[in-house]
Parts: C-alpha cells; structure tokens; sequence
C-alpha cells in the first residue's frame, strides 16, 4: 500500500497493476497496523480503513511522520512532537526533551531489542516514556537521521539529509553523489530492501539501487 495525495490509497497487485482505493481527502501517510489499514490524511486525520469504509480515530493535533505496529502489538507514531503511542483509546506521548529537535522524531526500528529513533538531533534511542542521543556500534550520529533499514543487528542503513550512513560490522560508511548516489536528501520511508537483496534507496535527485554483486 502506498498513499498518493488526492488520488487516495494505491494496493500495487503481483502482476504490476495498481488497485486504487479512494478516500474524502488526500492522504500523506498509510501503513498496515496489523490486520488493519491507518491512513493519515493532510487535514490531519487519522482513520483505519475496513471494508472500504473509513472509521474515524481520535483526531491528534500535531503532525504524523511515520506509523509503526511494534512487535509488542502497540502502535506507535513519529510526530513533530516526540514518541506517541495508542492504547486503545487515546494516544500517550514521551516525556519533552530538553534538546527540542529529540522532539522532531522520524522514523522507528526495533534492532536487538534497542528501540532506535530517527531524530532531527540524530540516532536516538526511546526507553519507557524517555528519548536520549545514543551510539549503535560505538558510534554517535548527531545529523538528523530520516530514514532506518536495518538488515541485520550489524548492518543498518540510515538516509539523512547528507546522504546514506551505512554501519556494517562496527564500520560507519558514508555515500552521497562522489560515490553514486544521486542525491544528497534521503527521506522517511526512502529505504527499502528488495525482495531479491538490493537496498533501494530514494533520494531527491532520483532512485539508486545498491548491489554488491556489481
């Protein structure tokens, strides 16, 4: 699924062709919550779509980055203000850091048990209701961090708005265009490994694909 502003939702079938499902208003933001579908809209309401129909949430009042079902079942929110999670009923959100850009959160990924944020204050780490700067693999990263895909516990890739950070077996690698990478800007949900191994990789100047069989 993948949302397409004033066109709704699009569900891309196995033979390539794209079933689209269309809402009252443009959507930013849709992702598989379970066995249900969230969709964000840029009037900023967030509604789960069953059976065609769409059944209203409780309305938030800050932006929505990125929606996550975490392994635990619970659904978490990046937003422009930290961490929120539903509890069924209503959402609950971190406690406000003292450095404001901790509170401008991206993008979420659950690697070795450490629930690592992309933060604009860089790679942070979210423990109970607290945000803090972390190192993964003994190193900081203190560039805002808009994208996390991580293939195994010792290679996670990050898109920021310099590029790519790769941290592969303790290494930290950087890409951007002096080594084929198109572009310098890489945002949420610009990461992707293919189902063949490639990591896809969207940046603002277009798609680069990265195989190391070449």
């Amino acid at each position: 699924y993948f949302s397409a502003g004033t066109l709704g939702i699009g569900r891309l079938l196995s033979n390539h062709r794209i079933d689209w499902l269309r809402t009252n208003e443009p959507i930013d933001l849709v992702a598989a919550v379970g066995n249900d579908l969230w969709a964000y809209s840029n009037k900023g309401r967030l509604f789960t779509l069953k059976r065609q129909k769409q059944i209203p949430l409780p309305t938030p009042y800050w932006y929505i980055r990125n929606l996550y079902r975490t392994s635990d079942g619970v659904v978490l929110a990046c937003t422009n203000e930290g961490i929120r999670w539903f509890d069924g009923t209503s959402w609950q959100k971190t406690k406000r850091p003292k450095n404001p850009r901790l509170d401008q959160t991206v993008c979420y990924a659950k690697i070795g048990g450490r629930q690592l944020i992309g933060t604009q204050a860089g790679l942070a780490e979210l423990q109970g209701d607290s945000i803090f700067l972390t190192k993964l693999h003994g190193h900081e990263i203190r560039q805002a961090v808009f994208a996390i895909l991580a293939i195994s516990g010792n290679e996670v890739w990050m898109g920021t708005d310099e590029g790519i950070l790769l941290i592969r077996d303790g290494k930290l690698l950087r890409y951007g265009p002096s080594k084929g990478l198109q572009g310098y800007d890489v945002n949420r949900s610009a990461l992707v490994q293919a189902s063949t191994g490639e990591v896809l990789i969207g940046t603002n100047a277009g798609l680069n694909i990265y195989d190391e069989r070449f």
